[in-house]
């Protein structure tokens, strides 16, 4: 991922400190955290669990209208500066990049919204 454009900004217009109002600032994230019925997840999990867990998104994400032109990741093709930057914009957490040991675990990814500032972490400690 050396291409840092398809990165959403994630609501950090804000930076650049113009229009009305630019010197307040007000910053909101929702995070909402579901496990798919029938499958491992966190510790418990293992490579195969995670990994039908991606398939199992990769089929449906192009039924779902939010996503319309998403993209999906797996965070170990990701470049370390591409992970340092989704961390940075909170759309990744520690955990999920495997931070301390090394590349990020199989099936480890990150699917980035098109349109809005939107991500899904996928197999972190919840699905």
């Amino acid at each position: 991922m050396n291409d840092l454009s398809t990165v959403p900004d994630a609501g950090l217009g804000w930076l650049d400190a113009s229009g009305p109002f630019a010197e307040i600032v007000l910053s909101t994230r929702v995070r909402l955290a579901r496990n798919i019925q029938g499958q491992a997840f966190g510790q418990r999990s293992r490579v195969n669990d995670r990994m039908a867990v991606l398939d199992r998104l990769r089929r449906v994400m192009d039924r779902v209208d939010l996503l319309d032109g998403a993209r999906l990741r797996q965070l170990k093709d990701v470049d370390p500066r591409g992970r340092r930057l989704l961390l940075e914009r909170r759309l990744v957490s520690r955990e999920l990049l495997g931070e301390g040991e090394g590349l990020p675990p199989d099936g480890a990814a990150v699917i980035l919204a098109g349109r809005d500032p939107l991500s899904v972490m996928v197999n972190e400690e919840d699905h």
